[in-house]
């Protein structure tokens, strides 16, 4: 993936340009949701598992 980003402050404009790895591009993703779930930003949800007895295809054990 590759990002280009500039920011603007008060001693100039820094600018990033470089190209991340898929394992890098998952890193930043996790890292930039957990930053918005700990700050407020975003809602952490949770599915709930169903309930189950068996898993299909599975030999019964016993």
């Amino acid at each position: 993936m590759e990002i280009k980003k500039s920011i603007k402050n008060k001693d100039g404009t820094v600018m990033f340009k470089g190209t991340l790895t898929p394992e890098e591009h998952d890193f930043v993703l996790s890292v930039g949701l957990n930053t918005l779930v700990e700050q407020g930003a975003i809602a952490m949800t949770a599915e709930e598992e169903p309930d189950v007895d068996w898993i299909p295809g599975d030999t019964p054990v016993q």
